[in-house]
């Protein structure tokens, strides 16, 4: 090969992988695979705002924890007045880790030595810290990470000057710290754990209106809404795509799913690698996240003599294992649960007149005298608290249940419950 001809190859070949990259700000060092230069790419739904930044990748595990294993009446381990305490006076929810459920040791409800009595976010953990969105003022957005054993936050985890009207959320997708948030466009970040520095970031090149994270098959199914005015008749049409994200740099794959709906999307929801989509009409699209095609469509009739939800329902859906929990308000504003089972697609039971959860792969409702854990396959107590016996205060729910116990909150007490025949380990 002549001279002339090698240096020829050579410009043609830095043309070539310099359009393999994209663009990125000066001093930033882009990561990319080595066998495959070119990998690291998003479809034209999105657009990457920011590029791997040259920083050392950290992989961290998400800590889960075991399922409550209890069976028959429940007996109170211990409570507390939430006045007593200002960080049990300022629990919502309550986060579950190793050793603790929050900042409250289980066995005791004492809050943990060592920690202060500061409120701490509740959030994911790897089992050493936790990452939790705090939402500060109405110009920015802030994390708390905190350190599992003494309750230290973690410094170097700064704000971010975005507005906190829309949600914020931390998940931990096959080892990435990834956050997702919806500042008018869907934006999604992979995130250094040790000091939250940005490492890649992907954002839709459209408004959103509503969208829903799920995680599957070690990948993130974001589904998202989009408005399109058609300029022929000034009708505004519901746009749904639906996207995979390969959580380690960002690669996405997006495909058109609904290019127009008569009803609102009310809920999504995921079991075993497909979406559930339930829709304002009553319909229930069936989803495979693999194939990101529409497999199955249901209709569903929550009330007899009534075909569809109404218009101006409430709703939230839970899964639990095949099943899925829809809550709704009817048109006499009274709230009615059902149980979907999307293996027979059928309504499996209607929940009057009882507060019906999913927490921790747990089956719960409460009515005025009982909280009960139910199986659901057959719907029969497996567990149960008698209210009328506990004097806990005026509503109580569960807030959570683990291994260690179920712990039961009220307008005025934190209670916690084990099974009669052991105590929580």
């Amino acid at each position: 090969m002549t001279d002339s001809l090698k240096i020829l190859f050579i410009v043609i070949l830095v043309v070539f992988v310099a359009s393999c990259l994209p663009n990125y700000s000066t001093g930033d060092k882009l990561i990319i695979d080595k066998e495959n230069p070119c990998s690291i790419s998003v479809d034209s739904n999105w657009t990457h705002t920011k590029i791997f930044s040259g920083e050392p990748i950290e992989f961290i595990e998400e800590w889960t924890p075991k399922e409550f294993d209890g069976t028959g009446k429940l007996k109170n381990l211990w409570e507390r007045r939430k006045m007593q305490n200002p960080v049990i006076a300022s629990i919502i929810d309550i986060g579950a880790y190793p050793k603790s459920w929050g900042t409250i040791d289980p066995a005791t409800g004492d809050i943990l030595r060592g920690y202060s009595d500061e409120y701490r976010a509740d959030g994911i953990t790897d089992g050493k810290y936790v990452y939790a969105p705090q939402t500060g003022d109405t110009s920015w957005v802030h994390f708390d990470t905190w350190r599992l054993s003494d309750g230290k936050l973690i410094e170097g985890w700064g704000k971010l000057n975005l507005p906190h009207n829309r949600g914020y959320e931390l998940v931990i997708v096959d080892g990435c710290l990834i956050q997702i948030h919806n500042p008018m466009q869907l934006v999604l970040s992979r995130l250094k754990p040790s000091n939250g520095n940005v490492l890649w970031e992907i954002t839709t090149k459209v408004g959103v209106d509503s969208a829903w994270y799920f995680y599957e098959n070690e990948n993130i199914v974001a589904l998202y809404v989009t408005t399109n005015q058609e300029a022929d008749n000034n009708i505004k049409n519901n746009m749904v795509y639906v996207a995979i994200i390969d959580p380690s740099d960002g690669t996405t794959h997006t495909e058109l799913l609904f290019s127009r709906l008569d009803n609102d999307i009310i809920d999504v929801g995921s079991i075993d690698g497909m979406l559930w989509v339930l829709l304002s009409g009553g319909e229930l699209f069936e989803i495979n996240t693999s194939l990101l095609t529409t497999v199955n469509t249901h209709q569903i009739n929550i009330k007899d003599g009534m075909a569809t939800f109404p218009d101006y329902l409430e709703h939230n859906a839970q899964i639990c294992d095949k099943y899925v929990l829809f809550e709704y308000y009817d048109e006499d504003w009274e709230m009615e649960q059902v149980l979907y089972d999307t293996e027979k697609n059928d309504v499996l039971k209607f929940l009057n007149n009882q507060l019906t959860q999913i927490i921790n792969h747990t089956l719960i409702t409460t009515t005025d005298n009982q909280i009960q854990s139910l199986d659901p396959e057959t719907l029969e107590p497996i567990w149960w608290i008698d209210l009328e016996k506990e004097d806990l205060g005026d509503n109580p729910r569960v807030i959570w249940c683990d291994w260690r116990g179920v712990l039961v909150m009220s307008d005025t007490k934190l209670a916690c419950f084990v099974s009669e025949e052991k105590d929580s380990k």
